[in-house]
């Protein structure tokens, strides 16, 4: 019976070597295991760092895009507001260089002025205008506005073809008034004389 004991024995302990033999393989293959899984993390913990610094960088070029979108869209809202107060000056120097007209031909007075208000939501402009008719056929004129936005307008206005009666009979009448006049100033001396 001893010898059974110690024979059970014997073989308990063959088979305990040999579990540990192949429990010590199988630590030995997890610590490979482990060390190639460790050199695994290294890398990627690198890899994650390297990551983390592109994405800062990003996240600071992005800051600073957003940054000039926002100067862009600034800068566009400020341009679109002036241009909107330029219309308005505009309209108000057009109102007023709409409103300058001459004064009718007058043969005595060839020369006539015009001043002109033009208002156009929040602006006000003055136009002047000179208007010049060296007869009744042709008329010159220049106009300019003061305030709002700068604008000129230089014109010729002529007429052509036969033209009125009206300014024959015109003519006609007066050169009967200058010849009655004449004749009234000769009486008129006429009477001096014989007093």
């Amino acid at each position: 019976m001893l010898g059974d004991v110690v024979n059970d024995h014997e073989q308990a302990i063959a088979g305990n070597t040999t579990a540990i033999a192949n429990n010590t393989n199988r630590i030995n293959g997890n610590t490979s295991a482990i060390t190639s899984l460790g050199q695994k993390v290294t890398a990627n913990t690198a890899d994650i760092r390297s990551l983390e610094h592109v994405a800062d960088n990003h996240e600071g070029r992005i800051t600073t895009l957003e940054n000039r979108s926002l100067g862009l869209a600034n800068d566009i809202n400020n341009k679109v507001n002036n241009l909107g107060q330029r219309v308005n000056k505009l309209g108000a120097s057009s109102a007023a260089l709409a409103g300058l007209h001459p004064l009718d031909f007058n043969r005595n007075d060839k020369v006539s002025y015009a001043v002109s208000y033009g208002h156009y939501r929040n602006s006000n402009a003055v136009a002047l205008g000179v208007f010049a008719r060296p007869n009744e056929r042709i008329m010159l004129g220049f106009g300019a506005t003061l305030g709002g936005e700068n604008q000129y307008t230089v014109n010729v206005a002529f007429k052509t073809g036969k033209g009125s009666d009206y300014i024959a009979e015109a003519k006609d009448a007066q050169s009967r008034i200058s010849k009655l006049e004449a004749l009234v100033q000769k009486l008129m001396q006429e009477v001096e004389a014989g007093k």
